[in-house]
């Protein structure tokens, strides 16, 4: 066998498994951060909203890959006793899912299923769709209740 030079990564410490589960939960929770503030200046594109719900999904598959660490809960509960993190993670996450499950669900759609981004004017130039502020009341509960789970 060869000494590995620059092929493939090697395997996180438990340590920095830790610390990237941390900065993804709190890039997490600066994305709705701002897109809250955002949603209540004013109606935010269909697209802005679109590419958040995508971004969190991401993220979410990110956590879970990480959290799948063999010995990380057992190494997190020795630094953090007093903290049941495997509830917070998990309620996290819930929250994570409940977010996204509001953007499928409340994305303007065709019949098909097909994603409303933009609508054609008559003298054929597109106009972005939006969501109100009225409209984003109940996805900025989501959120709020997303930047509560996160420390």
């Amino acid at each position: 066998m060869t000494f590995p030079t620059n092929t493939g990564d090697p395997p996180l410490s438990l340590s920095q498994t830790f610390v990237q589960i941390r900065a993804v939960a709190g890039g997490i929770k600066q994305q709705a951060v701002a897109l809250k503030a955002r949603s209540l200046a004013g109606p935010v594109p269909a697209p802005d909203v679109m590419y958040f719900c995508t971004w969190l999904a991401n993220h979410r598959a990110t956590l879970a890959a990480l959290a799948a660490t063999e010995g990380l809960a057992a190494y997190v509960a020795t630094y953090f006793p007093a903290v049941n993190l495997a509830a917070a993670y998990t309620t996290m996450v819930a929250q994570v899912d409940a977010t996204i499950a509001w953007m499928v669900a409340n994305f303007p759609k065709a019949a098909s299923g097909e994603l409303l981004l933009v609508k054609f004017a008559a003298d054929g130039t597109t106009t972005t769709n939006t969501f109100s502020t009225a409209v984003l009341t109940t996805f900025r509960a989501q959120l709020d209740l997303l930047i509560a789970q996160i420390d």
